[in-house]
């Protein structure tokens, strides 16, 4: 599958340097970042990852697993994805969007990016949605 986020090697990067801890899929960090006033600001952070293919998929922000949203699947296009690679590791992200990742990270995502990933969401919704409207409609005529 094609990963369309660009702030793969930012997260990276931070992480090498802020050395963040990782337990059981969770990473527990601290954010610097200058506040609206131009304050320098320090946040304690927890994202959580997804699982392996087959799972469901966890909100990195909540923790809370998507009810029907599969990780490995079309599902993920559902959502914005961001890959953590960690000790060789791939570690896999998912926010609601890209708006929710920036407020939880303190980061900005480009306009084009944004763009893509909301039409591309579109597509899949409209993809999933309408192929079970009419699978419930298939003998009903």
């Amino acid at each position: 599958m094609e990963f369309m986020n660009i702030e793969i090697m930012k997260i990276n990067n931070y992480f090498r340097k802020e050395k963040a801890v990782q337990t059981n899929g969770h990473f527990l960090r601290y954010i610097k970042y200058v506040d609206k006033e131009g304050i320098e600001r320090k946040e304690k952070n927890i994202i959580f990852s997804s699982g392996e293919p087959g799972t469901k998929i966890k909100n990195a922000i909540t923790g809370c697993y998507y009810p029907n949203y599969i990780v490995g699947t079309k599902d993920e296009y559902l959502l914005y994805k961001v890959r953590l690679y960690k000790a060789e590791h791939p570690y896999v992200f998912f926010f609601d969007s890209p708006e929710q990742y920036e407020k939880s990270q303190h980061t900005t995502v480009p306009s084009k990016k944004k763009i893509e990933w909301f039409e591309r969401k579109a597509k899949e919704f409209d993809k999933k949605y309408n192929q079970n409207k009419n699978e419930n409609t298939i003998g009903k005529e």
